[in-house]
Order: structure tokens, then C-alpha cells, then sequence
């Protein structure tokens, strides 16, 4: 889904069970449910597309069969990377 736009929190998470850090784990869990419970699941992959643009990496958008997120979810997309650079969970860009 999209949170693999984000894979700084699926490694966090990993690396956090891996150690056994369940605080860590679950930090990094409560965020992956976060960006998940945000997504629009009628446009997943256009949601998923403009989150890897707004991330600097242009993956192009759906083919025109697919419904788009329009500029109110491209500026979604946008809040919610700002957001979590401002958490400190993804890098700056």
C-alpha cells in the first residue's frame, strides 16, 4: 500500500523489532497507521504515485482508466510528507 512511499518507517519498524525495542516498534507502528488511515483506498495508487513526487521521485501518474486524487489530494500528499518531516520520521528534502 502507501506506506511503502515511505519505507524509512517500515525499516524503522523492522530494525525496532529486531532489537526488541517495542517502544520504538510501536512508535514506528502508531506512524505506519497513521499514513495508512489517511490514504484514499478508492485512488491508492495515484495517492501512492503523487507521494513519491512530492518525495522528489517522479514515477509519472495513472494511466487515464484510473481515477486521480485531483489537487486536493495532491495537496494532501503534501501535508502529510510535511508533517512527517517535521516529526523528524522522513528526511528533510
Amino acid at each position: 500500500g502507501n506506506a511503502s512511499a515511505y519505507p524509512e518507517v517500515l525499516v524503522g519498524l523492522y530494525e525496532s523489532f529486531a532489537k526488541a525495542s517495542l517502544r520504538g516498534a510501536k512508535r514506528a507502528q502508531e506512524v505506519l497507521d497513521e499514513i495508512i488511515e489517511d490514504r484514499d483506498a478508492g485512488r491508492e495508487l495515484s495517492v501512492f504515485k503523487n507521494i513519491l513526487a512530492c518525495r522528489g521521485v517522479s514515477v509519472g501518474d495513472v494511466r487515464p482508466s484510473l481515477p486521480r486524487i485531483g489537487q486536493n489530494g495532491l495537496s494532501g500528499c503534501l501535508r502529510q510528507v510535511e508533517h512527517l518531516v517535521d516529526r523528524g520520521v522522513l528526511p528533510a528534502q
